[in-house]
This record gives structure tokens, C-alpha cells and sequence, in this order.
């Protein structure tokens, strides 16, 4: 099992061939609900997408919330309506430059409100907005909205432990809002500057964008051209890798062990790969659809994983570009999830069967995210039932062996 670096030294920066770039919706900048190129968006920043199919678009200058249907590229407004503040349904409601927008796994949108200063929330089958955490500018702990926020960006959802984490850009810090309370706390972060260390003792420069695997959170920390890491369990930030071409806005992750960071290309980091860095797509700056390093973005924003492609927020090109992914990462690796096993239930409690195709299963292995063992069991039977017993609620890699000699891999959530 590959091992995560946590401190990288050193990048090495190579140039990923064949992904082809294409414009998914988007034309000139403006505001114009259609069918693919048809449609406009006003700098788009912020992009997420649901269990059924829709790419979701916080339409940063048009202070909207869009939807964008997959399969057919159809784009609709869900909410928002003329630049302002107000709680509501759909185009009854109102934001000023919504900018970073997440999922939680079930039915609800969170969106952070750059101008407002505010964490909304939205339910995507009724359109209904309301306001989750945030009040005016400042810097607050607190509880909903007696909590303060300044210049909030980007937002992620840990739908297993029942937490949103912001990149609250204006005040260099990463913050921590509980779903089910509103309550809103401080992970790490103090004044400007580049600084590792354990929570506030740390140090961001204009962090941007933030994703989590549900052990870890990956900030895009623009002015440090650096992705930094927080380990959820101690609050320790580290350097994870450094970006060599200006501000890094976006950051996403897949959960088959790659991240990719916008900064003015599309770059792809292997975690489980000492974190070794290379270009998936973009050149230069300007407009062009087409392979790989040959395609060209205009400052890319929030980016996300979506099937087997990657969807971009092409912010000043008031685009959303689609970007096909190599096979390498739709798994940890090529082969890394055979068709000899599957695991059933997925998600589970810690209790899951293995159907091992009428071969003996001789070991399975149990690996956090960052490549650490957390158990080994030894069952040497067909279909066996894995018991793990104090498991903490995340997502991990299980490595199993047959008796063949085969193995495979898969992902679990342990609910």
C-alpha cells in the first residue's frame, strides 16, 4: 500500500496526455438559462454535483444558483434573483456573489455568500433558501447568526460526521460549522502568513478553495501557491504540495486518491502517490477547447468530479468546461478495483460481507486514506462477514487477498 509524504519537499511536475477539454454550458458572460452553449453565465466560481445527475453552479455576478442537468446539459435557475439578502423560494430569494457550493449527500445545497458574508442553505426539491451561520463582516464564534464571517469562499460538506468546513478567505482562517446546530467554530488559522502548526497556532494567505476525504481537510491556499492539509483529528496543518502558476482557486477531490487544483490550469495531485503533481489540462490563459496542455482556461475556479469527468468553473470565460478523465483515475489505480469481490452492505456500521466469487478469502486489510493500517483479519473461508469493532464513521481502502493470490480494492463508509 502506497504511503502519503505529508510534507512534501520537492514537486515534480509532468504533463498528463490525451484528456480532452470541451465547453459544457456557458457562452459569453451574461444571464441566459438554455441548453448547453446557449446558456450564460456571469463568473461562475463555484460548482458541485448531486446523486442524480445535475451539476450544481453558484453564477458568482448574476447572484444566482443554477442547475445544470448532465445528461442533457439543460441549465435552469434554482434561486436567486437580483443581487441582495433574502430568505425565500427560488427567484424569491436573494444572494450577493454566491461563490463556493456543496452537497450533503441527501437533499440540501450550502452555499457561501462572499458578499454577504453568510452560509446559505438550500433545498434542492423546493427551492426553498434560508440562512444557516453568518451575519455581517467580522470575525465570530458563535451560533448561527450571531456567528461572523468575512469574504467566506469555499465550502465543503463532511456528511459523516454532520460538518461544513469554510475557507473564510477575509479572516485566514478555516472554520467549522455543525450542521444540525449552526455552531460555528474555528479549525485553524490566525493572522496572514504561511506558517504549519497545530490549529490557530497555523498561519493561510488567501485560502480559496477546501474539499475533505472525512480525515483530512485540502485547502487551496491561493497567495502560498501552496495546498495545505489538516489532519481533522489534531488540527495539524501541514504543507501538502506546492503550485508553480499563480493562485490556486478550486480544489477537488475524487476519493479514489486524486485531488485537482485549479491555478490557472487543471493540475492533478496523486495522494497515495507521495503526492506527485501534474498537469491534467490548460496551457496559458485564454479560450480553446481541445487535448490535454493544448486546451486553455481563464482563471478556473471551483472544479469538482462528477462520473468520469471533471467539470471546471471557467470564471472569466463565464464557462463550465468538461474535462474527461485518463482511466488512471477513475480508481486508485488502473486495476485497482477488480470485478473478483464486492462488498455488501456500502455504506455499513462496521459490519460488511465479502462475495469473494467462490474463492477463499485469505486476508483483508483495512487502510485509512492516508495509507495506514487500521486492521488486518484472516477468515480463509468464502464470503466471510468482517466484523470491525471502535471503528470511527469515515471512508477507507479495504485490501483484499484470495487464495489465488489476487487483490483488489474498494472504498467503504462507515456510517
Amino acid at each position: 500500500m502506497k504511503k502519503i509524504i505529508l510534507i512534501l519537499c520537492f514537486c515534480f511536475f509532468a504533463t498528463v496526455n490525451g484528456q480532452t477539454v470541451t465547453t459544457f454550458a456557458g457562452s459569453t458572460q451574461g444571464y441566459l438559462d438554455g441548453t448547453g452553449i446557449s446558456s450564460k453565465f456571469s463568473y461562475p466560481f463555484g460548482v458541485c454535483p448531486d446523486n442524480s445527475g445535475n451539476l450544481y453552479v453558484a453564477d458568482r455576478y448574476n447572484h444566482k444558483i443554477r442547475k445544470i442537468v448532465i445528461a442533457t446539459g439543460a441549465t435552469t435557475t434554482l434561486a436567486g434573483s437580483t443581487s441582495g439578502y433574502a430568505d425565500g423560494i427560488g427567484t424569491a430569494a436573494q444572494f450577493y456573489e454566491p461563490i463556493g457550493i456543496c452537497f450533503d449527500n441527501n437533499k440540501y445545497l450550502y452555499v457561501s455568500e462572499f458578499g454577504n458574508c453568510k452560509i446559505r442553505k438550500i433545498d434542492i426539491t423546493t427551492g426553498m433558501v434560508t440562512t444557516l451561520a453568518g451575519t455581517s463582516f467580522g470575525y465570530l464564534d458563535g451560533a448561527g447568526s450571531s456567528a461572523q464571517f468575512t469574504l467566506p469562499v469555499g465550502i465543503c460538506c463532511d456528511f459523516i460526521h454532520g460538518n461544513l468546513y469554510v475557507a473564510d478567505y477575509g479572516n485566514t482562517k478555516i472554520r467549522k460549522i455543525e450542521i444540525a446546530t449552526g455552531i460555528v467554530s474555528t479549525v485553524a488559522g490566525s493572522t496572514a502568513g504561511v506558517t504549519n502548526g497545530i490549529g490557530t497556532n497555523a498561519k493561510f494567505n488567501s485560502p480559496f478553495g477546501i474539499c475533505t476525504d472525512f480525515y483530512n481537510l485540502y485547502i487551496a491556499d491561493g497567495s502560498n501557491n501552496q495546498v495545505r492539509k489538516i489532519n481533522l483529528n489534531t488540527t495539524e496543518v501541514t504543507n501538502f504540495a506546492t503550485m508553480t502558476n499563480g493562485l490556486c482557486y478550486g480544489i477537488g477531490i475524487d476519493y479514489n486518491g486524486y485531488l485537482y487544483v485549479s491555478d490557472g490550469d487543471i493540475k492533478k495531485i496523486d495522494v497515495l502517490n507521495s503526492a506527485t503533481v501534474s498537469i491534467l489540462a490548460g496551457s496559458t490563459s485564454g479560450y480553446l477547447d481541445g487535448l490535454g496542455t493544448t486546451a486553455k482556461f481563464n482563471k478556473p475556479a471551483g472544479l469538482c468530479v462528477a462520473g468520469s469527468n471533471l467539470y471546471v468553473a471557467d470564471s472569466d470565460n463565464g464557462k463550465i468546461r468538461k474535462v474527461t478523465l485518463p482511466t488512471t483515475s477513475l480508481g486508485v489505480s488502473q486495476n485497482e478495483f477488480l470485478t473478483t469481490t464486492s462488498i455488501y452492505p456500502n455504506p455499513n456500521n462496521g459490519k460488511f460481507s465479502i462475495n469473494s466469487n467462490d474463492e477463499k478469502v485469505t486476508q483483508v486489510s483495512l487502510f485509512s486514506l492516508d495509507g495506514k493500517l487500521i486492521n488486518t483479519q484472516k477468515p480463509n473461508t468464502l464470503n466471510p462477514e468482517i466484523v470491525l469493532s471502535e471503528i470511527s464513521k469515515g471512508m477507507y481502502l479495504v485490501n483484499i487477498i484470495l487464495e489465488s493470490g489476487t487483490e483488489s480494492k474498494s472504498k467503504i463508509i462507515i456510517e
